[in-house]
């Protein structure tokens, strides 16, 4: 589990820069780096899920899966992500991790 900044123990500063949602997701791969683990499940809610649509959108490569809840990044006025088509977001998803979305086929496709 992340401390992530601003929340908790971790550090709050001030620079606005540093919580957008790239730079925090770089922060989550930083500390998967300094565990020295190379691809991990993520399950996040809330902002978490919002942290986890940052990794799956610059760090795919690096998730086995991507859980959320609590968060929906069609409704939330996500940046990058207000444009994303469920289709988009599903192909996202087959690239990151095609095992979880394998069942949603075109029958069942929204």
């Amino acid at each position: 589990c992340i401390d992530s900044l601003g929340h908790g123990d971790s550090d709050k500063p001030d620079d606005a820069e540093l919580y957008v949602r790239q730079q925090r997701a770089a922060d989550v791969i930083a500390v998967l780096d300094a565990e020295g683990i190379e691809k991990a499940h993520y399950v996040g809610y809330s902002m978490g899920g919002w942290l986890g649509i940052g990794c799956l959108a610059h760090y795919e490569n690096r998730l086995v899966s991507l859980t959320i809840g609590g968060f929906d990044p069609f409704t939330s006025g996500a940046e990058g992500l207000a444009d994303i088509s469920l289709g988009e977001f599903l192909q996202m998803t087959r690239q990151a991790a095609a095992e979880l979305v394998e069942w949603v086929t075109a029958e069942v496709e929204p």
